[in-house]
């Protein structure tokens, strides 16, 4: 005769089983559902470094430009410098360059420790339309002449350009004519120079657009996410590998949120997001102009169109506006000051955004852009190499753009970030190799602790399955320093990058797991107000459901449960993606909850794949202690339908020998080193 049922069990499933389901449920589908990946630019040698000017040699001499390249080069060193080749003034005539005044220019360069942006722009009146011959900044006639010319100085000068952006303003008037502007003929004119460029410069970047902030419609004026959207959607992609922008701050703050009606420093972002939505998220965008106008104290001259603050404002938003792009964009390349002196009459407003003033002076908006190369220094948010200025090794190591290898025992690194947590990307093999992590000098509180109480990171696995590892999460906001020490995994490229991460924490499960337990109590009380007193009636459909297919899944043979137990493991624990793995799952626990010793042989089965823990809708899923979770629930469960939890301890001691007893005892100790 089966245990009849006590009546508590009912108001125990009704008070207790419906809202842990639902905090269950709730918790997991909170931390199920992260946001969607979005692909971040790769580390690229050729963007570095991160910080660089524009500059205005034209009006030199030989001898002041060689000097400003000097003050540069002690301000800025290694940065990038950007430079506007008029093609107007170096091709007079059809095939006859003069390339004087630009050889020069670049001459000067070469050999220093800066890196040339060129600005390929404007066109001469033989290679523009008729209703062009007054407008300069009108595109050509012919799109293949303008490759041309892009040939020619690619031949010339691409052992010292680094970049090319092809035109400037295309967006605005009057740099596409006399005419509507059109994202569809810039598109074709970006692609003839980028297939003339490439194959005479194929380490060269192209740099598309140089857009100009705007909220215009269309017309002679285009806003620039228009602008780019429409660029996509003509097949710009294949030919550009960096969107140049000019994320000028104006009349707001570089904190001031992106809005499309609003022109400011984090308007940068909203291009972001029209790249994000082309498929476009790999390549980065290059700040190619930004900056705050300033005009000295009594201005007599023009006002300025672009909004002006204090001298002192001006050199604080520079700071907090390259502090934000390097901690919160990963897909920001390099920022560039709008001016060190301008070519430009005395009483001109850019003068506002000169770095030194007319006499040469240094304005305090200067101290800020030396603080630029410190800031390239110290990793942000996103993906980074070890080959960056914000790594530095101790002992033997050999560095290569995908990867570090371990040179001996004891070899270390140091890696400089700002930001809440830093991941570590390996290659594990059948190796015997492990990391010992501290950050901050403390251990890393993403990672496993020995008994001595230091975090390691183990590099043993013999699937060589690669893998993201957390080191640490939840740090401050700030900056911080991981300290890296390896022991053994020489000649294995173990250290693939590291990605650092800023201000968004992981979701937790707790909150929502808190409010689904309430919703869970609210449902209760519902019940219990609409049923009066039929809680044994309510509950007692699925606890019969329960026994009959527990009656039937035990009355199986065994060999029968085991296949069904094996087939449920290796979805849960093998199978990719996330649909399979969370079927396992699923079936592990329905199987578990049947039948608990299932539990005791599935947990074993599991020991050799704890270092690659099922992925289930982009988390890591425990396996082991799911399973011994599951386990002690099935234990639990089964013994409240057989007869309550006062006589469970003693089935369990009678039905059962001195091994089995140590055996659910390791599983109880197994299961609370789990939380």
């Amino acid at each position: 005769m089966p245990t009849p049922r006590p009546a508590w069990l009912s108001r125990l499933f009704l008070v207790t089983i419906i809202p842990l389901v639902c905090a269950a449920a709730a918790g997991l589908a909170w931390t199920a559902a992260p946001a969607p990946a979005v692909p971040l630019p790769e580390p690229d040698p050729r963007i570095w470094p991160l910080y660089g000017i524009n500059l205005s040699p034209w009006h030199l001499s030989e001898a002041e430009w060689n000097a400003q390249l000097e003050e540069i080069t002690r301000i800025l060193p290694g940065g990038w410098v950007r430079i506007r080749f008029r093609w107007a003034e170096l091709e007079p005539a059809p095939g006859q360059f003069d390339w004087t005044s630009a050889d020069r220019v670049v001459n000067a360069l070469r050999g220093r420790p800066l890196r040339l942006l060129a600005v390929l722009e404007t066109s001469p009146a033989w290679a523009r339309s008729e209703q062009d011959q007054d407008n300069p900044y009108a595109p050509p006639r012919e799109r293949r002449n303008f490759g041309a010319f892009a040939a020619a100085f690619a031949g010339r000068y691409g052992d010292a350009a680094d970049a090319y952006q092809i035109w400037d303003e295309p967006n605005i008037a009057p740099h596409w004519g006399n005419r509507y502007v059109n994202a569809g003929e810039y598109t074709d004119l970006l692609r003839e120079a980028a297939l003339q460029i490439r194959p005479v410069d194929p380490d060269a970047l192209i740099l598309a657009g140089g857009l100009a902030p705007n909220i215009e419609p269309g017309g002679l004026n285009q806003s620039d996410i228009i602008f780019l959207r429409e660029m996509y959607a003509a097949g710009a992609a294949e030919w550009f590998d960096a969107l140049a922008a000019k994320p000028y701050g104006l009349r707001a703050g570089p904190t001031d949120p992106p809005d499309p009606g609003q022109l400011n420093f984090q308007r940068a972002a909203l291009l972001r997001q029209v790249m994000v939505e082309a498929g476009d998220g790999a390549t980065p965008i290059w700040g190619v102009e930004f900056g705050w106008n300033s005009l000295p104290a009594g201005w007599q001259g023009a006002p300025s169109p672009w909004g002006t603050t204090d001298e002192e404002t001006q050199a604080r938003w520079t700071r907090e506006a390259a502090g934000l792009a390097r901690r919160s964009w990963p897909w920001m390349g390099p920022l560039l000051w709008a001016e060190w002196r301008p070519d430009a009459p005395a009483d001109d407003p850019r003068w506002g955004f000169a770095a030194v003033d007319k006499d040469g002076r240094p304005r305090p908006v200067l101290e800020s852009l030396r603080a630029l190369p410190a800031l390239s220094e110290t990793a942000g948010a996103g993906v980074h190499a070890f080959w960056e200025p914000s790594v530095t090794t101790e002992g033997q190591w050999q560095i290569a753009p995908d990867g570090a290898d371990i040179g001996e025992e004891g070899a270390a690194m140091r890696i400089r970030f700002v930001g809440t947590g830093i991941d570590l990307a390996v290659r594990r093999g059948p190796y015997w190799a492990y990391l010992e992590v501290s950050v901050d000098g403390q251990p890393a509180n993403a990672l496993p602790r020995d008994e001595a109480g230091r975090s390691y990171l183990v590099l043993y696995d013999p699937l060589r399955a690669p893998a993201v590892v957390p080191l640490a999460r939840g740090l401050p906001a700030g900056f911080h320093e991981a300290r890296i020490a390896a022991h053994g995994g020489w000649d294995q490229w173990a250290l693939a990058h590291f990605a650092v991460h800023d201000g968004t924490p992981a979701r937790s499960p707790w909150s929502a797991a808190v409010l689904g337990a309430l919703a869970g109590l609210l449902i209760d009380a519902v019940l219990l107000v609409r049923t009066r007193g039929s809680l044994r009636r309510l509950v007692s459909a699925p606890v019969r459901l329960w026994e009959r297919a527990h009656t039937w899944f035990t009355g199986r043979p065994f060999s029968l449960r085991l296949g069904l137990l094996a087939a449920a493991g290796a979805l849960f624990l093998l199978a990719p993606g996330p649909v399979l793995p969370l079927a396992g799952l699923l079936s592990c626990a329905a199987i578990i909850l049947l039948w608990p010793p299932a539990g005791l042989i599935l947990a074993p089965a599991s020991f050799p794949l704890f270092l690659r823990p099922p992925l289930i809708f982009g988390r890591a899923i425990p396996n082991l202690e799911s399973i011994l979770w599951l386990t002690l629930a099935g234990l639990l469960w089964t013994a409240v339908l057989r007869g309550g939890l006062q006589g469970l301890w003693g089935r369990l001691w009678r039905t059962r020998s001195w091994v089995d007893a140590g055996v659910l005892g390791l599983l109880f100790a197994a299961g609370l080193s789990t939380i």
